[in-house]
């Protein structure tokens, strides 16, 4: 894709994700790194671990030569999940799903290898697509050219997550925290009343709506003055 700059901010959602920037640069936030990004960046970010593209200041100018353009992968964390658990043939990619949890970056030499095949993956569709994504996660796995981002003793507890609603809710708020977001505004949007929703949420987090995005506020604040 092509936009003028990255504009997630700090955020993490349910399905993990290859980034592989093609054209920009700036600095990279992912669970407690921090590192400047350029060309030719590649890094794949586990499930609910938060991450951040931060474009230099010049991508927000308005100078229209200044472009992002990158390729990002999505899928869900169980993906092909019996397959992946039981089969020795996918050990590898087991392995590598777990780093993932860290964050993984890849050499520069790695992502200029494979770059061409992620970008190709954006004019496929269906079966040609599943087969292009295992491929791409077969070399990713079989590479000894990374290493992972997080240091050692990183942690992160988000809520365990089997609930298909309060995937939807968290990935919503995951990606607007940084918007106006009110709780009767939120709770219709998930076809709830504010009370009930406010009880739902608390439940399934052990946090009221309100202390949850303070909390994404809070963290993001923090990045922000880091850099």
């Amino acid at each position: 894709n092509d936009f003028p700059h990255f504009t997630f901010p700090w955020h993490f959602h349910h399905e993990m994700e290859i980034v592989y920037v093609i054209r920009s640069y700036g600095t990279r936030f992912v669970a407690d790194s921090m590192e400047p990004f350029t060309e030719g960046d590649l890094v794949m970010v586990g499930s609910q671990v938060p991450h951040y593209w931060k474009n230099d200041e010049v991508f927000y100018s308005g100078n229209t030569q200044m472009r992002v353009n990158a390729v990002v992968v999505q899928f869900a964390p169980d993906f092909m999940e019996k397959a992946i658990n039981n089969y020795p043939e996918m050990s590898h990619i087991k392995e590598l799903l777990k780093r993932s949890a860290l964050g993984i970056h890849f050499s520069r030499t790695f992502s200029d290898s494979i770059g061409d095949d992620l970008k190709q993956m954006y004019h496929l569709q269906g079966f040609e697509r599943l087969m292009a994504l295992l491929s791409i996660l077969n070399r990713m796995a079989s590479t000894k050219a990374f290493r992972t981002l997080a240091t050692p003793d990183y942690s992160q507890n988000p809520p365990s997550v089997n609930d298909f609603r309060l995937n939807k809710v968290l990935n919503y708020l995951n990606v607007n925290y940084t918007s106006r977001i009110t709780l009767p505004d939120l709770a219709y949007r998930f076809g709830m009343n504010a009370s009930a929703f406010s009880r739902y949420f608390k439940s399934k987090t052990g946090k009221t709506p309100v202390e949850y995005i303070n909390e994404m506020r809070i963290n993001y604040a923090c990045k922000l003055l880091q850099d």
